[in-house]
């Protein structure tokens, strides 16, 4: 089913919880899911948020009167690529010796993975951009961070993920 509903890989990302995942034989279960997992703030409930959403687009939202006019016409996989772009909507991220200097860095998964939640992407290298931002309150993040936001499908605290060391590396 992932495989039809995401042949790219796009959305689920090799992701997806089966039944064969389980640690009980022909029965699906949740025990090899984190056990972290919390009822307001957990990945599971940040999904579930996007989900609705998504949900609430696709069927009541402006879409539904295309829905009704073509019914199979509509693909909620463009829905779900618009809840994404939301996610750092307004954002640019700069990317500062994250990639190797030959690599094109719009072939870069995390380039990739920005822009498809929204944000702008550009390179600028060197510790002295890092200092000035830093001076100008803006936020040094690690790659996680972009992964972690990528991942709950909304925007992380930023102040969370600071680390000028890593970013200057």
């Amino acid at each position: 089913m992932a495989k039809l509903l995401d042949p790219g890989g796009e959305f689920f990302n090799a992701k997806v919880t089966s039944r064969d995942d389980g640690t009980q034989r022909h029965q699906k279960g949740h025990d090899v899911l984190k056990s972290d997992e919390s009822e307001s703030g957990g990945a599971l409930a940040s999904v579930l948020k996007a989900l609705r959403k998504v949900h609430h687009i696709f069927f009541e939202g402006t879409l539904l009167q295309e829905l009704e006019e073509n019914p199979d016409g509509r693909d909620v996989r463009k829905v779900l690529k618009t809840v994404r772009r939301d996610v750092l909507k307004g954002c640019k991220i700069v990317f500062s010796r994250v990639f190797p200097t030959q690599f094109q860095a719009d072939n870069h998964h995390l380039w990739r993975m920005v822009e498809q939640l929204g944000a702008t992407c550009s390179t600028e290298a060197g510790t002295e951009k890092s200092r000035r931002a830093l001076k100008h309150n803006k936020f040094l993040v690690h790659p996680g961070w972009i992964e972690a936001t990528n991942y709950f499908w909304q925007k992380q605290p930023e102040e969370n993920r600071i680390s000028v060391n890593q970013t200057e590396n």
